[in-house]
């Protein structure tokens, strides 16, 4: 069975899928939006970005955006409901990007690399995000950021983050689920 995610902007967004019999239709409220305080997904993101009066670039905040969609997306989705033999999901995220073009051109890599590294099928629609009036005026990058690293958790990724902190100033990223009675 076919999962289509619906991923809105926010609560201006009207876009909107239709379940078949073949899929299965989840909403994602939204992600992260122009304005950070009306994400579905909780997240420190909004809060270190405002403690720091940094704006999204137009693409960073698309990447940010499919960043968290695909982590959330993978932990809404039951492997053992809704996967093929317990395991392979047949998933289609339609996702609201500002840059179209550039978003179309890298969606087949996209597809591929999702796929290999979570074993499901990935199918990514773009399409265009209505682009609101922001009535802040941060800067781009006050910390002076040359990158970003996911952090995992694991030995490999721990790795990775040091051998690029020698060598310049990066923004870790990393999760965390929250346990009850912790």
């Amino acid at each position: 069975m076919k999962i289509s995610i619906n991923v809105k902007t926010d609560k201006r967004d009207s876009y909107s899928l239709s379940e078949s019999q073949s899929h299965k239709l989840i909403t994602i409220p939204s992600v992260v939006s122009d304005d950070l305080d009306s994400s579905a997904v909780s997240n420190d993101i909004q809060f270190i970005f405002k403690t720091h009066h940094l704006d999204f670039t137009d693409i960073g905040l698309d990447f940010l955006n499919l960043g968290i969609a695909v982590y959330t997306i993978d932990q809404l989705v039951s492997r053992d409901y809704y996967g093929y033999i317990q395991w392979n999901r047949n998933l289609s995220v339609h996702l609201p990007v500002y840059n179209l073009t550039k978003w179309k051109a890298v969606q087949k890599e996209l597809e591929q690399t999702f796929s290999f590294l979570s074993g499901d099928k990935w199918e990514f629609k773009f399409r265009k995000r209505v682009k609101y009036n922001k009535k802040n005026n941060f800067s781009k990058n006050d910390l002076g950021i040359q990158g970003v690293s996911l952090f995992s958790g694991g030995l490999d990724s721990f790795i990775g983050v040091i051998d690029l902190l020698e060598t310049s100033r990066i923004a870790v990223v990393g999760h965390h689920k929250k346990v009850k009675g912790w």
